[in-house]
């Protein structure tokens, strides 16, 4: 999915090892150009937390550089419901 014109997207994924955790992301423009990626040491903590904190750290780039956002992907069906406060803690 393409975001709209004069917008950007922003993709966001994690990786785990051995209870070594980092994320990352990329940031495309309304054409699918290259923007910027970067990736972001976490430690040993839970998937969809290092998912989580790679989404924000996107996000805030993002808004520090003066850029909209128009489409944030993440695989985490769980940090989705999350933002969209659509999930609770039993």
């Amino acid at each position: 999915m393409r975001p709209t014109l004069l917008t950007v997207k922003l993709n966001s994924d994690e990786s785990c090892v051995h209870d070594i955790c980092g994320g990352g992301y990329i940031v495309r423009d309304d054409q699918g150009r290259f923007i910027s990626a970067t990736s972001i040491p976490i430690g040993p903590v839970t998937s969809n937390i290092v998912k989580a904190v790679a989404l924000l750290e996107g996000i805030k780039w993002c808004i520090n550089r003066g850029l909209r956002l128009s489409i944030y992907e993440i695989d985490s069906l769980l940090v989705t419901k999350c933002i969209r406060r659509e999930w609770k803690i039993p």
